[in-house]
């Protein structure tokens, strides 16, 4: 993961702003999040995780956009979905809740500002703050209902059938 720094008091009100679930904290734990969350920034292209890396941190994304992507042992890649501001990495999370490895690369696709929570802020966090338990969840059950339909759509339905609907919904987007 790219450098980062630490947040300022300063910053907190931009963060809880674009992340509402962090509103309303104990006192000791908003004393925690301003002391323990960092900001990372990363220009475009760049890397911020990379397959078989452990996670360290939860992200909370303010601004630019991520893709995170799982590639094959043969090269082949597929965009398992993409951050957009005031969302986080289900991947990310999926690791930090199973102490697990990253099974796939994230990479900004614009100039990235994020606030990193470390894995204890975020366990603390997580298990004191049902607003922020909620967010994580509801946003876990999101993307994997979308990555569900991703596996549906490579799976059963035709390379024809997909073109035919990214034109239509591209066409749609004019």
């Amino acid at each position: 993961m790219p450098d980062t720094a630490p947040v300022s008091l300063a910053d907190l009100p931009a963060l809880l702003q674009r992340f509402p679930s962090l509103q309303g904290l104990a006192p000791e734990l908003r004393a925690r999040l301003a002391r323990e969350l960092h900001w990372l920034q990363a220009p475009r292209t760049r890397e911020l995780f990379a397959a078989g890396e452990r996670c360290l941190a939860f992200p909370l994304l303010l601004a630019g956009e991520v893709q995170v992507v799982r590639t094959t042992p043969d090269g082949h890649e597929i965009e398992l979905y993409r951050l957009r501001p005031g969302e986080s990495c289900i991947v990310s999370t999926s690791c930090l809740l199973g102490e697990a490895l990253y099974p796939a690369r994230a990479q900004a696709l614009a100039e990235v500002v994020m606030a990193v929570m470390p894995q204890a802020l975020f366990d603390a966090v997580l298990a004191a703050h049902p607003p922020f338990r909620r967010y994580v969840f509801t946003l876990f059950a999101e993307r994997l209902a979308q990555m569900m339909q991703r596996v549906e759509d490579v799976a059963f339905r035709s390379l024809t059938r997909r073109i035919a609907a990214l034109l239509l919904e591209a066409g749609g987007n004019s």
